[in-house]
């Protein structure tokens, strides 16, 4: 691997994947995992937004009523949605047992490595879901020239 300003992040990456996959491979067989998107998805429902407080409550409720894996926002949107997704993956670090905190990018490798950023303090149990657009009108608003490039994808 060439040395450069991303390569720490690299690396951090694949330990991280390392990580995320070993969680799995003591899990229940027959276990149906519960994927909660409501406080990224309810933060896109006009009206519905909730404050940062809000949302670390919410967290504590989901965590509480045994939910698996709660996807806690977008970290590359803005500053807050990191703070709240970042501040979610320390709470459920620090407790015994929590759900996986999984924070949501688009494939862009800025936007994968800010929402790694965000959901590690919960190494083990954080998961990055990663999206790419299909309609072609979407490709061009979130890749840009790249849309094109199938390659460099």
């Amino acid at each position: 691997m060439k040395n450069g300003p991303h390569t720490w992040r690299a690396r951090e990456c694949d330990r991280f994947c390392t990580l995320a996959m070993a969680s799995h491979l003591d899990s229940n067989p027959d276990h149906v995992f519960i994927f909660d998107t409501t406080l990224r998805d309810g933060q896109q429902c006009p009206g519905a937004g909730m404050s940062p407080d809000l949302n670390i409550e919410y967290a504590l409720l989901a965590a509480d009523a045994n939910i698996d894996i709660v996807e806690a926002g977008f970290p590359s949107a803005s500053a807050t949605d990191f703070g709240i997704v970042h501040e979610i993956a320390q709470i459920y670090a620090a407790r015994r047992t929590a759900p996986t905190v999984c924070g949501l990018c688009q494939l862009r490798p800025e936007q994968v490595a800010k929402t790694i950023e965000a959901v590690l303090p919960a190494k083990g149990r954080a998961r990055v879901h990663i999206y790419l657009p299909v309609d072609p009108n979407l490709m061009i608003a979130s890749l840009g020239s790249k849309h094109v490039d199938q390659a460099a994808l």
